[in-house]
């Protein structure tokens, strides 16, 4: 007689969210903090991890930058038990705060592993506002690549003048502030832009996200020269959407190549046929 197995079932939900008004002051860590007390007061019976240190198994599709509004981000949140996303949703929805809001949902394979692959920002502009922007985007669209410099500041450990040793009991009280230095670095981001277009909202952004890396936002602004009318608070960037690599639609899938091949084959083609660059 064959043993019954006395594994207990696990589930997994995909949950689309939305984060506007103060909630997209929330940091990403703080986020990942504010889901799983929702879970404990929900009384959801979310897994964790193994070892010293468990944390919950919770998976964000794509870290939104602070101060970005989210339409539809996306969560996957690992459960034990059998659970319906209705019964997720609605457990969930009376706890969270104000800005906060469950969208809608589906159950997905435990090793299924969300994998965004585009998103589309929207910079809200008036109507009649930046009446060469449409002629801007065109001219950047055309171009074969777009090299910018991608600037980061770095943390660097102080230096010591003799080695730490675990007796040194002043160790925290004589310790160097810790100092940063810039880097930066060179960043061809045309293989990562899909479109870019303005209209009577604004202008928007659909762009690529990758294993190898993704384009930020506020680098497209910056191309344009729009970066400081964010940075003054004068509009807010939004993030629209977040497409999946498995939600796709079948045909997009198998008539749309890689955005990287479509660019290795237009410079192939203009070597071959010695043109001048043509818009797509």
């Amino acid at each position: 007689m064959s043993e019954v197995s006395l594994i207990p079932p696990v589930c997994k939900v995909r949950l689309r969210f939305s984060k506007t008004g103060d909630m997209r002051f929330l940091s990403h860590h703080d986020l990942m903090r504010l889901l799983e007390r929702l879970l404990r007061r929900a009384s959801l019976p979310f897994r964790s991890t193994e070892g010293f240190n468990p944390k919950a198994k919770i998976t964000f599709a794509s870290a939104l930058s602070l101060g970005i509004i989210g339409h539809e981000e996306v969560v996957e949140i690992e459960l034990d038990g059998d659970h319906t996303v209705e019964d997720v949703i609605a457990a969930l929805t009376p706890l969270v705060p104000e800005d906060f809001r469950f969208l809608s949902g589906r159950s997905v394979p435990v090793k299924v592993t969300v994998q965004p692959v585009r998103a589309l920002y929207l910079f809200p502009l008036p109507a009649d506002s930046y009446p060469q922007l449409s002629a801007q985007l065109a001219s950047l669209l055309e171009k074969d690549t777009l090299v910018i410099d991608r600037i980061r500041n770095v943390m660097q450990a102080p230096a010591q003048s003799e080695p730490l040793a675990e007796e040194r009991l002043d160790a925290l009280t004589t310790a160097e502030p810790v100092m940063t230095r810039v880097e930066v670095k060179k960043l061809d981001i045309r293989p990562f832009i899909h479109n870019l277009w303005r209209d009577d909202r604004g202008y928007w952004m659909d762009v690529a996200i990758t294993n190898h890396g993704a384009i930020r936002p506020e680098e497209l602004l910056r191309l344009v020269d729009l970066e400081n009318t964010m940075l003054d608070g004068e509009s807010v960037l939004e993030r629209v959407k977040l497409v999946l690599e498995d939600e796709q639609e079948s045909s997009e899938q198998e008539n749309k190549p890689d955005l990287r091949q479509r660019l290795v084959a237009y410079r192939a083609a203009l070597a071959s046929a010695s043109l001048n660059p043509v818009p797509a």
